[in-house]
């Protein structure tokens, strides 16, 4: 009973995730992680942060 509630789980999913990919189509960037603490080229060329406003009083 068990592995065949896993099996129409896993099954169910597929088949939403293809539905979705059909009717949406691939997703603009390549998946997984894009941190830029994780990329080198990122972290070097990506712009300083901004400094946080200062307001006088």
């Amino acid at each position: 009973m068990r592995k065949r509630l896993v099996a129409w789980t896993i099954l169910t999913c597929a088949l939403v995730a293809v539905a979705v990919w059909t009717l949406l189509g691939p997703p603009d960037r390549p998946a997984g992680p894009h941190l830029p603490s994780r990329n080198l080229t990122a972290a070097v060329h990506s712009p300083p942060a901004q400094q946080p406003m200062q307001f006088r009083h």
